[in-house]
């Protein structure tokens, strides 16, 4: 099957077998809050055109570029989880309007359609506008020193926005406060930019404060904050305003709180019918001592910022970081304990990272998550916990057996290994 976002509003909308089970679970009036293999349909575009925007510096670790990418990537998975909601409620208005399941199949389809079809044609581009602005910002401010100045610049066609083409050819200070309000994309669809130019330049031509361009969009300006287009991803690391897109339906919605779902929630088995069904390979405890966990880390391990870290790729490329550390506190005292034998499950760390079975990302303070990988071998669970902030990005914080199903299997599924495609 074409991707959703390839398909052109004429040609007829064909379910997928996730889409499929979503329709049979809403008829049997099965109350779930999201559905994730519907859900991952969606992220998994938006993902993929987010690092289409940002190009491969997104997968440099600890990068400027890689830590807003962490943080937006995450924001984009919420914003998938409140869009699957919000078809969720249209579909189960379309269910009650329905005499049958064939009527709520022909709904389905429409619905779906306009889902997967229009909105996210239209989130995908923005997720690549996004993705290259900010890759340009981020680049731009570490040449400020030579480059002050930001000039705005359209398409230059007849498609260009008449509120955007005010500003074409305007240039703003780098370091103005009120820039951000208008770094773009600056709507939905928007193709504008800002290209650097020196002070001798941006004299010949004046300059104009943000607030300035503010006004000069008028009323376009009220419908960028209603959409939440008045802020800059680069330095809030949102493509989405999770309040904003889709609030309509999520008013409808009963779901509960993000923080409180877990797997119940969403029926999945538990985790001892994981191991039967999926048949992976038994861990085999096999003692190592801290210090050749060490001496292998030192071989490998790069230096970032003064700290020597070793770092990983999961499944989805992503770049994990682990610090030195990190791995001393994790093979010390009673993690080294019959009972959490960490030192013995350090050789399993990377498998769980790169082949995990599910992934789940929890909220935390301060716009901080924590984002825990699982693998059900056949004799046990592993878990590897990582953390993820703008400050830091992506990086391990612990590994062990999982001892209890919640709460670690709690928070929004973001990728399962099994189940409909």
């Amino acid at each position: 099957m074409r991707e959703y976002w390839l398909i052109q509003a004429a040609d007829p909308v064909k379910l997928s077998k996730a889409d499929n089970d979503l329709v049979k679970k809403l008829f049997d009036q099965e109350n779930i809050p999201y559905h994730p293999d519907t859900m991952f349909q969606d992220t998994d575009q938006l993902a993929k055109a987010l690092l289409k925007g940002f190009g491969p510096t997104a997968h440099d670790y600890a990068s400027a570029d890689n830590l807003a990418y962490s943080m937006m990537e995450i924001n984009l998975n919420r914003f998938g989880f409140n869009k699957n909601t919000a078809e969720i409620v249209e579909l189960n208005n379309a269910l009650r309007q329905s005499s049958g399941l064939q009527e709520f199949k022909d709904k389905a389809k429409d619905i779906i359609g306009t889902f997967k079809t229009h909105h996210l044609r239209t989130e995908y581009d923005l997720a690549v506008a996004t993705g290259q602005n900010s890759a340009r910002y981020l680049n731009q401010l570490s040449e400020a020193a030579v480059f002050p100045y930001l000039q705005y610049q359209t398409a230059g066609d007849d498609k260009v926005r008449e509120e955007h083409a005010v500003l074409d050819g305007k240039v703003f200070g780098i370091n103005d406060p009120e820039l951000s309000a208008i770094y773009p994309p600056n709507g939905f669809n928007c193709r504008c930019e800002m290209v650097q130019i020196d002070s001798d330049e941006a004299a010949g031509i004046g300059i104009t404060t943000g607030s300035e361009g503010k006004g000069l969009m008028g009323e376009a300006w009220d419908q960028m904050q209603k959409y939440g287009f008045d802020r800059n991803p680069a330095e809030t690391g949102e493509i989405f305003d999770l309040n904003r897109i889709y609030a309509q339906q999520l008013e409808q919605a009963t779901t509960k709180d993000l923080y409180d779902l877990t797997f119940n929630d969403i029926n999945l088995p538990m985790a001892d019918s994981l191991k039967a069904t999926l048949k992976h390979h038994s861990i085999v405890i096999s003692e190592m001592s801290q210090e050749s966990i060490l001496k292998a880390f030192d071989k490998v391990a790069v230096d970032i910022n003064g700290k020597k870290f070793k770092v990983f790729q999961d499944y989805a490329q992503r770049p994990v970081g682990l610090q030195r550390e990190t791995v001393i506190g994790q093979t010390s005292g009673s993690f080294v304990s019959p009972q959490e034998q960490r030192h013995a499950l350090w050789m399993y760390l990377r498998e769980v990272v790169d082949k995990p079975d599910e992934v789940w990302l929890i909220p935390l303070e301060n716009n901080a998550y924590k984002q825990i990988y699982i693998r059900y071998y056949k004799n046990e669970t592993m878990m590897v916990t990582t953390l993820v902030d703008m400050e830091e990005g992506r990086r391990i914080s612990s590994w062990s057996r999982m001892k209890q199903e919640v709460p670690n299997r709690s928070g929004l599924l973001i990728y399962k290994s099994y189940g409909s495609k």
